[in-house]
């Protein structure tokens, strides 16, 4: 159930010094009342995500978000006390996407989603101006840095990362390695993998690059495209290798 006006009012004293916006007096500070200007809708929605008044800036900047009562309802599921506003935020992303709140998590449903040629969870993200953070996140996890931020642009950095074709990224490889192992071993997102693989395959020209290489042992650990394992089988059909030593 919502929280009304009425009740807002019952709880705070409550001035409008203009239209749609209140002055509150929120709580004694130092022997004296400490005021805060929130806009009605905002208020509101920090009362029924029962969020404190320091998550005021979260309520503000998505309010779009705290306009279903079913996804204030999962967040309060999701929430502990001492969450940040970035853990706050992280966990309005896993509401949207219905997953856990990890950054991994978060990506691979939104990878499903672009590996299927959809957009609604992405297009939830931006309505509930969201992207920005979600960035600074992949950011900080994978070191994704552009000032054009894409899905599909961060899938083929992290295919460069961990491809030995001569294709240079700025992801961080140990972790992408770690992303990607994940990824393709997981029952629920392997198949997004593979169709995601096809296409960074034809968008990065790997049949290419892949006829430059003479020596194909660099690329036996690699599996993030099955022209490479077709590259190692025809290799080890059309002659004999000593495959134990190094090649000149």
């Amino acid at each position: 159930m919502g929280v009304s006006e009425a009740e807002v009012s019952a709880v705070f004293s409550w001035s409008r010094p203009a239209a749609g916006y209140g002055e509150l007096a929120i709580g004694p500070v130092a022997g004296s009342w400490r005021k805060t200007v929130f806009t009605r809708s905002s208020l509101l929605a920090l009362l029924e995500a029962d969020l404190p008044e320091e998550f005021k800036a979260v309520t503000e900047q998505h309010l779009e978000f705290f306009r279903s009562n079913e996804r204030v309802n999962k967040l309060k599921e999701l929430r502990k006390p001492e969450d940040t506003e970035a853990d706050v935020r992280l966990k309005m992303l896993a509401v949207i996407c219905r997953v856990e709140p990890s950054v991994e998590s978060i990506l691979l449903a939104l990878l499903n989603e672009l590996a299927k040629e959809k957009n609604e969870r992405w297009t939830q993200i931006d309505k509930f101006s969201l992207s920005e953070f979600w960035w600074k996140q992949v950011a900080a996890h994978f070191g994704y840095v552009t000032p054009t931020p894409a899905l599909l642009d961060f899938v083929l950095c992290l295919f460069r990362a961990v491809t030995p074709l001569g294709n240079s990224s700025s992801l961080d490889p140990r972790q992408s390695q770690v992303f990607l192992n994940r990824w393709m071993d997981s029952g629920e997102h392997r198949e997004a993998f593979e169709m995601l693989s096809e296409r960074a395959d034809g968008m990065l020209n790997i049949s290419a690059a892949l006829n430059q290489i003479e020596d194909v042992r660099p690329l036996l650990p690699v599996q993030t495209y099955r022209r490479i394992d077709l590259k190692i089988l025809a290799d080890l059909r059309d002659g004999p290798r000593d495959w134990s030593t190094r090649a000149d």
